[in-house]
This record gives C-alpha cells, structure tokens and sequence, in this order.
C-alpha cells in the first residue's frame, strides 16, 4: 500500500511539474491571454481583413486565445499579431478572453437560412475542412484541400461562424471556401448580365425552375426578357436568369449583344443536366 501511495504522489508531482512546461511549449504569440483553446480541425489562419495569410493550424493543438472580435460577420478569436481563427473550430477552452465582439449577443447558438446568393455555384475548399451537421456538430468526416463543392440553398449560422451546404444536413465553414466569380465588366458598352443584357426569344418556350428543378413557365415567341445572370453547365449548355428560379435556354434565344459568354458565366457543373419530366 504505501509502495502504490507513493507512486501517486510521485504521478502527481510530475503532473504539475509537466503543466506549466505544456503551456510553454505552446508557439510564441503576441497576444495578451488569460485561455487556452483547442483546434477541433485543421484551421486557416486569417488577418483582421478576414483573409487567409497562408498559415493552418492542425487539429487537436492548442492556443492561447485573445481577445474575440468580428471579421466579416464571423466571430473570431485573435491568437497573435494581426492572427485570427473562428471562435467555431475551438473547443475544449480553458481561462476566459476579452470580448470585444459587439454580435456576440445576436450570433451566439445555431440557425439556418435558405437563402443563399451563391446556391448552385461551385466552391474550392482551401484547407482540409472539417463537415459539421445543422447542430454545427462535426461529424467525423473531412473533406480535402482543393477539393470542389456544389453548394446549396441552405447557410447555417453556429456560434457566429457561417457554414455552406455541401449535401443534405452537411456543412462547412464558408471562409474555407473560395468562390470564383466571373470577371464581368459592368462599365463595358456591351450589355452584360444585370447591365442591359436581354434575350429575345426565337419560338415560344418553357422557362427553368432551377428551385424545382422541372419547366415552369410558357414564354411567347419574340417576346424580350432582362437576362440578371449567366451559368454554364458540364456540358457547355449556357442558361439565362430572366426572373428568381426562372431561366431560358441561351440557344433558344438572341442576346443584344456580342457577349463573350465563357467570361461572364458562372460554372455550375450539375445546372439543369436532369431536369425532373
């Protein structure tokens, strides 16, 4: 007995001796910090414009955490000189930090949106990124770097970070996710997409309900329509939004202009190649 109590004492001793050297151990930062936090997925770090410096932090080590402050409407905590990562991806925090998050109140807990200005465009993941479900809890899976997603209608908002929808009850963080946008020219004398463009239908036709993915509405033949934006399909088919959900095939019509319709088109793989009969 006095043999097992004096190997606990001497497991306790070394714990507390260990402690203060795990902290130390921790990179060099030039933050004030009363807490230590844990990196739940491999996490981009971001400056206080919001973009990414080229730094990631792995999964499962441990940072002390400054003080909380927005970027971009998702709340961060800073960790060194002009270093941020999302309160979203910390757990296990020990300590307290100082909040000067003044939407702490309005964006603490979970909700979910289904209005999303870039459902149906494609996203490209920036580091390894961890899925979470419409709890904002992590289900296991990683998706990786380089890697692209369609994304959906749906944004889910958890403790003040905003994640996509990448598949059904599955999402990831928005600031992982690079959207390319096409390089449209709105001060250019050619009608462009939301600029002047219009398409005169060539015959009477059915217009696409990309929401219901089905025909929708009966056009008549050489009546015009203002064209809002353009998407391009696996298949080289373009697509004209004429009205919210509702777009016309760009064979079917005669544009005003001679758009360059590669460059101001959005890639959307999957964009009416099995629309519902």
């Amino acid at each position: 007995m006095k043999k097992n109590i004096r190997k606990v004492l001497i497991a306790s001793a070394m714990t507390i001796m260990m402690a203060p050297g795990v902290l130390s151990a921790l990179p060099q930062q030039t933050v004030a910090a009363s807490s230590v936090g844990t990196v739940s997925v491999n996490t981009p770090v971001y400056d206080a414009n919001g973009k990414a410096n080229g730094v990631t932090l792995a999964s499962g080590t441990s940072w002390q955490l400054g003080e909380k402050v927005t970027l971009n409407g998702v709340s961060n905590y800073q960790i060194g000189n002009n270093e941020y990562i999302p309160v979203a991806v910390v757990s296990n925090v020990s300590g307290s930090s100082t909040n000067n998050d003044d939407s702490e109140t309005s964006t603490t807990g979970t909700s979910i949106t289904d209005s999303n200005d870039v459902n149906g465009q494609v996203g490209t993941l920036t580091a390894n990124t961890a899925i979470v479900n419409g709890s904002g809890k992590t289900t296991g899976q990683i998706l990786s770097k380089g890697s692209q997603w369609i994304i959906g209608n749906n944004i889910l908002t958890y403790n003040g970070a905003k994640y996509y929808q990448v598949a059904t009850n599955e999402y990831v963080l928005a600031s992982n996710l690079y959207i390319a946008q096409p390089n449209i020219d709105t001060n250019s004398s050619i009608p462009t997409p939301g600029n002047g463009l219009i398409g005169r239908t060539n015959l009477q036709m059915r217009t696409y309900n990309s929401e219901a993915n089905a025909y929708d509405m009966t056009l008549p033949a050489n009546t015009s329509w203002k064209i809002s934006k353009l998407v391009v399909n696996k298949y080289g088919s373009y697509w004209g939004e004429v009205a919210t959900n509702q777009w016309v095939w760009i064979t079917d019509v005669t544009l005003n202009s001679g758009l360059n319709l590669g460059n101001n088109s959005y890639y959307v793989p999957n964009f009416a190649t099995s629309i519902n009969k």
